[in-house]
């Protein structure tokens, strides 16, 4: 489920997420998405990989479509 990658994401691209829908999809609270996005290390735990592998996804839709622009 979650490659074996971690990249560290920038204010600019946690801006870009909401973590309130976040949150809910992923049944946790937003300060424990916000922990997880703004952290330096890569999680260990199965909830906080899917949180990023989500995140990483949404970045990947919003600067394709920046760059389309």
């Amino acid at each position: 489920m979650y490659e074996d990658f971690f990249i560290v994401l920038s204010n600019k691209q946690i801006k870009m997420l909401n973590a309130t829908e976040l949150a809910a999809k992923h049944k946790c609270s937003q300060s424990y998405v916000s922990r997880i996005l703004k952290s330096s290390v890569k999680p260990s735990s199965i909830k906080a990989q899917a949180i990023l592998k989500d995140a990483y996804t949404l970045i990947k839709i919003y600067q394709d479509d920046i760059d389309k622009t």
